[in-house]
């Protein structure tokens, strides 16, 4: 993601879309999803790799397997 000042939205809508959305021009719907899956994709295929605690936060009453 690009640091920007601005935040000017631009409407899409018509044929494009199913419903009308205001967008900024350098981040959409779609980069936002495909951004937000790529990181539950990388943290499961990681899974295994991290570790069950960690050391700055407080232990939980509940324990996860």
């Amino acid at each position: 993601m690009v640091a920007r000042a601005d935040w000017s939205l631009r409407r899409i809508d018509g044929p494009a879309v199913l419903e009308p959305v205001d967008e900024a021009d350098f981040l959409g719907t779609n980069g936002s999803a495909q951004y937000g899956l790529s990181a539950i994709q990388n943290l499961a295929l990681i899974g295994d790799h991290l570790p069950s605690t960690i050391s700055y936060l407080p232990p939980s009453d509940q324990e996860h397997s």
